[in-house]
Formats: C-alpha cells, structure tokens, sequence
C-alpha cells in the first residue's frame, strides 16, 4: 500500500469521508504507474496527486476537512488524534460546518463545554461522538470537570452560568443566540449538585441546582440526538425569556437518547427533561426511571407546538409527562401577556403588526399538543406518583393552556396494587378556579390507544383506574380499555370531590378481558379487540401529525404504513384476524 493510501485512509477515518478504495487509482497510488496513460499525462496525474496529498495531509495535521468551506472543518479529538483533550478545540471560533468529532477513549473526559457560536441550516456546527471497539459513546464526566480556561471571556461576566451544565449553549451578548447546532453520540454524566467541577479562575465549585446535561440558554434549531444523559439534575433543560428575538429559543429536535437517573434527591423542581420553547419534537427516546428519591418528572414542557411521539417511557418518576403553562417568554406566545408587559415597558422590542401576528401564530400553536405512538409502563412499587399526564397549568391559571391535549395511539400498562396507590388518574387537568369552582377550559381528546390496568402482584386488588382528576373536558374515540373503572366503587372512588372532569364517548370503549400486549416489551398480542379497529384520525390530525413511525426497542425508529391497530406498535400481518 502507497502512502498516499494510508494518508487518505487515516483521513476518511478521522472525517467520515470515502475510503481510499473508493478514491480514483491515480491518488490513491499517486507512486504507481499507471498503464495506458501517455507519460505526459502521468507526470501531470503526479504532480496533482502530490498537490491533494499535501493538501490532505495538511488538513490531518490541522485536525480540518480537506474540503474547504462548504464541508466547514473538522476537529477530531481523542487518542490517535490530531487533538488530544477538549480544550484544544477552538470553540469560539466554530463556524458553519465545522465538525468537533470525540472519540471514544477508556477513560472519561472531564472538560466542559460552551457552545456560542452559529451555524447554518444546511451546515449546522455539529459535536459528535465516535463509538468504541463495543459500540460504547465516549463519556464526558462532570464530577471534577474543568471549564476550559480559554472560553471565560465567553461566559461574560455571569460566571455563575458554569455551574449550570456540562454542556452549555449560551452568548453572553444580549443581542445574540447561538443557532443550528447538533450534539450527537455522547455519554454525558454526573451534573449534579454534589458533584464539584473546576471554573475557569481554578477554583472548585459545586454544580447549582438544577445543573443539566445539556442547558440551552437561547437557541434557535439545536438537534440532541442519540446521547445517554444520566446523574444529571435534569438530563435536559432550555430556558426561553421573554426579552426579545435572542432570549428565545426555538426548533428543538431531542431524538433517539437515553435519559436516566436524573434529578434531584428529596426536590421536585428538577427532571429527566425539562422544556420551554417555540417548537419541539421529543421522538424516539428512551426515558428511563429518574435518580432515587428524585420528585420531578419524566419530561416537563413549558412549550409551543409540542410533539410527544414514538417514545419509550418506564417508571420511576412522579409523572410521565408534565405539560403546563408558559412562564418566561410568555409575551411571545399569549397576546394577553404581551400588551399587559407592552403597557409595563418591559419588552425591548416595541409594538407592531409584525410582532402581533407572530404572537397570535405561537399562541394557536401552544393550544395543541400532540402526543402519540408512546409506549408507557408504569410500575407501581417503583414510581412514587399515581396521576399520569398533568395538562393545562401548575401555577398560573392566567397562562394555562387553554387548548387541547390530542393523544392517540399509545400503549400504556399500568401495574399498580391498590395497597400502593388507590387510584391511578391518567389525566390530570386543574379547574381554572377551584376556590371559585370555575372548570377548566383544557380538552383531552383520546382515540386509538390501549390501556390496560393490573396488580403488580399476582392475586393482589390493581388500583382504581380513573380517567381524569377533577377538572377539564376528556373526549373518548375507539379506546382499548382492562382494568377496574366502570364499577360503581371506582366511579366512587375517583370523582368524590366538588369538581370532577367531563368524561364523553365512553361507550365508544372496547372492555379488555385478558392483556393485549407483552407486558416486559408491550408487544401486541394477536387480540381480536386491538387488530384493526382503529377509527380514522381526524382531517386536521391526519394531515398534520399522522402515524408514520413506531418505537423500536430501544431508541430505534420502524416505518408503520398502516396504522389500523390500536395502541403504539402494529401486530404482525400474520397476526392478524
């Protein structure tokens, strides 16, 4: 083999490009003849071959692509690498394609990062992780962590923001937000308030509260793919601040990671996820149980234009999903709250039809949220709260949603004893004025899902199943349904207070006698009741979040061309009746 080869091998490796193999033979074997071509030719073949190699070779030195400025640079960042630790990437100068690539190594890397820099659309800068020998991400390690010393400038001067993550995305400048921006393939650990990291000035210092995985500050079109997020106090966390363009952040795609043991002992302020922006999509995940005696929940939104879908959620969390009001940035999503801080002078950015219509969108958008294709399991000896999915608001009626929870075609099995939880609500929905006895204005509106409800322990009494809590309008479609909730006793047990939810379309519910899925992997199981007998979605539904997909064991996606059966995954055509 020629040098040019391992030169152009050692590239392709570092960049993902092709392989010498794929190469033309003139480069690849710049030192060889080549039969046929007049030596005139030859000579010049040579000498352009020996131009590419050097240019190559200067490009693997330099830890950048060779291809110039629409393939952006990359930095490769490991052992055998060009760049041996974090810090000697220049973060304050990515750009536009540019690829940071962490290889796998035995040991941790205890470096953090600051990510303040923007992209494009079609060239987002981009942090990827390369996989080890056995498919291991390499590990970037908070507990004893050191922010590189080389970035403090670009902290400004809050230097308390290192305290709040491993990754940080965030630009001091208050006239800027870093944008399109991808994290991919890494193992982030230990961001938690009793670990202790080094700050720039070389002093150690514990992680705040509420320290994250991943912080994004304000950001526009970050993609957070593929990543294991554990020992965090929330796996995930994006603030959204009502100042102007660049407090907000926007397009958040979180696909395909795994989310786990996050959160804060004794605290339910942190969780596995915690969201609040214009525009999200949380798909193919694996949500794993939250740390030991950790409150919060699974995943928390605060968002405009949520899609909840395709995901794995096990227990361990005091809810599964928490979708609550806005808080921060809510001038930008309710036109209420934007003439009230309009006539207060608090917003930056002055009146005008362009910036009421933009509200007045985001403000339709965070009326509806869509959930579906989930896959839920909840284990009562391991999961501390009974009521499932809060919809509407947690602190302030005034920003409540308002709107409609559309949620569909999920799977849930719910093996709880009565001896743990005497009931289980799956839509938890507050009035919008309890003391006033003022219902809710949320709407849920449920179709095409399987739910069934069991004891954990085998000949143990299951816990009573109740469709909501004590406010909101819950509209039933075609729904699979096992458990203990048409007796007169759990109708008692569920709705003995003043205020109890509206519950419409019961009879359209198909009675399970026996469980239609598997209950380790919740796999159907060839059951008459479930096969084909969904009902159609609704127009609006069908064109804009139709099914397509379905969660794959584990964080993987499978196409789902016909979505007919109920629940979140398709039986086997041979399995159907």
């Amino acid at each position: 083999m020629c040098l040019g080869e391992n030169v152009v091998n050692r590239h392709a490796e570092v960049m993902g490009l092709m392989t010498c193999s794929a190469a033309p033979p003139t480069i690849c074997r710049a030192g060889e003849s080549a039969r046929g071509v007049p030596p005139r030719l030859r000579f010049g073949f040579a000498v352009a071959s020996s131009l590419i190699l050097l240019l190559i070779l200067r490009g693997v030195l330099a830890g950048e692509s060779a291809n110039g400025t629409r393939e952006g640079r990359v930095f490769a960042v490991g052992p055998r690498q060009p760049l041996k630790s974090l810090s000697a990437v220049p973060w304050s100068g990515l750009g536009p394609g540019d690829v940071v690539r962490i290889h796998w190594r035995p040991e941790p890397y205890r470096e953090k990062i600051l990510i303040h820099t923007r992209g494009t659309v079609d060239r987002p800068i981009r942090i990827v992780g390369v996989r080890g020998p056995r498919g291991e991400r390499p590990v970037i390690d908070g507990s004893d962590a050191a922010t590189i010393a080389g970035q403090a400038q670009a902290y400004g001067s809050y230097e308390p923001m290192q305290a709040l993550a491993l990754i940080l995305i965030y630009d001091h400048d208050y006239h800027r937000k870093p944008a399109h921006i991808v994290i991919e393939g890494l193992h982030l650990r230990n961001a938690r308030r009793e670990f202790s990291f080094v700050d720039c000035n070389g002093r150690r210092t514990r992680y705040a509260d509420g320290a994250a995985g991943i912080r994004i500050q304000a950001a526009d079109d970050v993609r957070i793919i593929d990543n294991e997020i554990e020992n965090c106090g929330n796996g995930i966390f994006t603030m959204c601040q009502g100042y102007n363009e660049s407090s907000l952040t926007r397009d958040l795609l979180i696909e395909g990671n795994s989310i786990h043991h996050n959160g804060q002992r004794d605290s339910y302020l942190e969780h596995g996820v915690y969201l609040q922006a214009i525009g999200v999509t949380c798909q193919f995940n694996r949500f794993g149980p939250n740390a030991v005696g950790a409150q919060g929940v699974s995943l928390k939104d605060r968002s405009a234009a949520t899609v909840i879908r395709y995901n794995w959620f096990d227990s361990g969390a005091m809810r599964v999903l928490d979708l609550v009001e806005v808080e921060d940035c809510a001038p930008w999503f309710l036109e209420s709250a934007y003439r009230h801080y309009l006539e207060a002078g608090n917003l930056e950015e002055g009146p005008g039809p362009y910036r009421l219509r933009e509200v007045r969108a985001v403000e339709a958008r965070y009326r509806k949220t869509h959930v579906y294709g989930n896959l839920i399991r909840h284990i009562g000896s391991r999961t501390p709260g009974s009521n499932l999915i809060h919809y509407g608001y947690d602190n302030d009626p005034a920003y409540a949603r308002g709107g409609t929870l559309y949620f569909y075609h999920n799977t849930l099995v719910l093996l709880n004893d009565r001896r743990d939880s005497w009931r289980l609500r799956l839509f938890d929905v507050y009035p919008q004025d309890e003391a006033a006895g003022t219902p809710a204005k949320e709407k849920v509106y449920a179709l095409n899902n399987i739910i069934y409800v069991a004891s954990e322990t085998p000949g143990a009494e299951p816990s009573y199943f109740c469709w909501g809590r004590q406010s909101g309008t819950i509209v039933l479609g075609v729904n699979a349904v096992g458990g203990e909730w048409r007796t007169r006793a759990a109708l008692l047990e569920c709705y003995s207070g003043p205020m109890k939810p509206e519950v419409r379309g019961q009879k359209n519910i198909i009675s399970l006698s026996r469980p239609p899925v598997d209950f380790r992997t919740l796999a159907p199981r060839p059951v008459a009741a479930i096969a084909n007998r969904a009902e159609p979605l609704p127009a609006e539904i069908a064109r804009s979040h139709p099914v397509l997909y379905q969660y794959q064991r584990h964080q993987k996606r499978a196409s789902r061309p016909r979505a007919t059966d109920l629940g979140a995954l398709s039986l086997p055509s041979k399995q159907h009746r």
